[in-house]
């Protein structure tokens, strides 16, 4: 659990030892997105679902995709100058930095 700046906060769970789950969920003030397997790529279609204050939920589907083969054929879009980076490398130096700051702070509450 992580306490933010602004007020709100963050938990995050992750284990090599307890069985596999990959669930994101979002929640904010004004509603909670849920991806189920979000982190396994997959070529099977995929379902998001959006919920509201109210508790009305909307479901968006996704086709599926090999994560990997995208990733090359961005690269070489790049590469060839027929495309521009998807994510500069400001955003992946403020996601390392991000990292840090997690890790940081798991280390100094110590074991759960």
């Amino acid at each position: 659990f992580l306490q933010l700046l602004d007020g709100g906060s963050l938990s995050l769970q992750c284990s090599f030892e307890a069985p596999e789950r990959q669930r994101l969920e979002l929640v904010g003030s004004e509603g909670a997105v849920l991806v189920e397997n979000a982190f396994t790529p997959s070529h099977d279609d995929r379902e998001i679902l959006f919920r509201d204050r109210s508790g009305e939920v909307e479901v968006v589907k996704t086709e599926g995709a090999d994560p990997y083969l995208l990733m090359v054929e961005h690269f070489c879009s790049v590469v060839t100058g027929s495309a521009e980076l998807a994510r500069p490398p400001s955003r992946s130096v403020a996601l390392a930095r991000l990292l840090d700051r997690l890790a940081s702070s798991a280390q100094s509450r110590g074991p759960a």
